[in-house]
């Protein structure tokens, strides 16, 4: 058998457990230094991804809390907060709905390229999907995978 070659027959997305097989490949999927580099790899960049859109998150949270002390102002010198609160509570629904959009973008261009790095370092089921069942099934390899390689 090739190096990384999934054994025939050794898995099925029928069963909701592991067979042995599958495990003793992922566990010699582990070992090898090409695949701990590209799992690593991808540590590296999700958390670049994780960080990028934290800092967004918090650059975001700022600008409003600035809106809210200068409502406070505003309100002190006597203007009309009805209109003000609610300009700023719209300019707060239009920043979030437009963060929440971006993350939901970067994280599909994230899984995108998370499945088709493990496709091609031939981790078992990896293919470009977006099915529930073949992301839940995914995710328990890529977690038992990351544990081989730490």
């Amino acid at each position: 058998m090739r190096e990384n070659q999934t054994p025939p027959n050794a898995f099925s997305l029928d069963s909701p457990k592991f067979s042995p097989a599958l495990l003793r490949h992922l566990a010699d999927m582990g070992e090898d230094a090409r695949v701990q580099a590209s799992i690593n790899a991808l540590r590296s960049s999700q958390r670049k991804l994780e960080v990028s859109i934290a800092e967004q998150r918090r650059i975001i949270l700022e600008r409003h809390d600035k809106a809210k002390q200068q409502s406070y102002a505003a309100e002190i010198m006597g203007k009309d907060m009805d209109e003000i609160s609610r300009k700023m509570e719209d300019n707060f629904a239009r920043d979030l709905d437009e963060l929440d959009k971006y993350i939901y973008t970067q994280l599909m261009d994230l899984l995108k390229r998370q499945q088709y790095e493990l496709e091609m370092i031939k981790a078992p089921f990896f293919r470009s999907t977006t099915d529930p069942t073949e992301l839940a099934f995914q995710k328990k390899i890529l977690e038992i995978l990351s544990d081989a390689v730490e």
